[in-house]
């Protein structure tokens, strides 16, 4: 658990549950309340099986060497401890350098804002980097070759010897050939590098890359390689994607779902029904087993939800 937020704890104090809640959240001790936002915004990642917030840039708190594995950063914010992420330390900098972070490896020391702590990196820096440099968080995710474009009838006779001499011999061939890629979150911010592997090997190297069409709202765009790749070899691609500025309909779904982890404080056995004198309480799940808090929070995220 780690803190991609979708609401502040000052936001969550000022919206009506948290009004409603003001005995329970203020009995909790510090850093909690931000501990169960992080939880919840991560919930409306797991219903919508895509990372909705854009990661963002925090800075070195510490100077990094050559040949270090792991970095101090002054906030942890918009970081989980899954796969696919990484670093740009420096970006257009002289010693700028992408660095993959370990699975896990993102350590949150202080649960207050900005949420500093360290990460652990897939592999020693290059280059040395100072205390106060820009780090930039992305995503680098890994996928099988992207399909052919339907538009370019000439690219699948690079699969035999045969239409590799016809393809030859084909002026409309001669055009460069085109892939298309889907990114696992969107909506899409911006693509910054391209690289590919062969099957049997796992060196990725840069793809000159000429992007022909991208939406951003679907996750997906059409580029023009400029060379031969075989599909069945691997894609890396690197970007930053999600929402900069989370919508009111993914910070009401988190407000759900952190106040039906505070029911847990006078409803710890999770009973759906409670009787106290002469007043009584009941909680009915929907058809899908969800109590009403969780049931309303995945409507507000139905169209934030990945669907392919």
């Amino acid at each position: 658990m780690l803190p991609r937020l979708y609401m502040t704890p000052n936001e969550i104090n000022e919206s009506v549950l948290g009004v409603a809640l003001s005995n329970q959240i203020s009995s909790l001790s510090s850093g909690v309340v931000d501990k169960m936002l992080a939880k919840a915004s991560q919930k409306c990642d797991s219903h919508c099986r895509k990372r909705l917030q854009a990661p963002g840039t925090s800075t070195l708190s510490q100077l990094a060497n050559a040949g270090a594995t792991s970095i101090s950063v002054a906030s942890t914010l918009t970081l989980d401890n899954l796969d696919e992420q990484a670093v740009i330390i420096n970006p257009n900098g002289g010693n700028q350098e992408t660095v993959i972070i370990n699975p896990g490896g993102v350590n949150t020391t202080t649960w207050a804002s900005p949420y500093p702590g360290t990460i652990s990196l897939a592999s020693g820096l290059q280059f040395n980097h100072s205390s106060g440099e820009t780090v930039q968080y992305v995503y680098k995710e890994v996928s099988e070759v992207g399909s052919a474009s339907s538009s370019d009838p000439y690219t699948e006779a690079l699969q035999t010897q045969t239409m590799q001499l016809a393809l030859a011999h084909l002026p409309p061939a001669q055009q460069a050939l085109t892939r298309v890629i889907f990114t696992k979150t969107y909506p899409i911010i911006s693509l910054i590098q391209l690289e590919h592997a062969f099957s049997f090997t796992n060196q990725f190297n840069a793809v000159d890359m000429t992007i022909e069409s991208i939406v951003p709202s679907e996750g997906w765009a059409r580029f023009n390689v400029g060379s031969v790749i075989l599909r069945e070899g691997l894609m890396r691609i690197t970007y930053s994607a999600g929402y900069v500025n989370v919508v009111e309909d993914i910070k009401d779904a988190t407000m759900y779902y952190f106040a039906e982890d505070m029911r847990l404080m006078s409803n710890p056995t999770g009973a759906t029904r409670m009787g106290m004198g002469k007043r009584n309480q009941e909680w009915r799940e929907n058809k899908d087993g969800d109590p009403p808090l969780v049931a309303e929070a995945k409507k507000l995220l139905r169209n934030y939800r990945k669907t392919v």
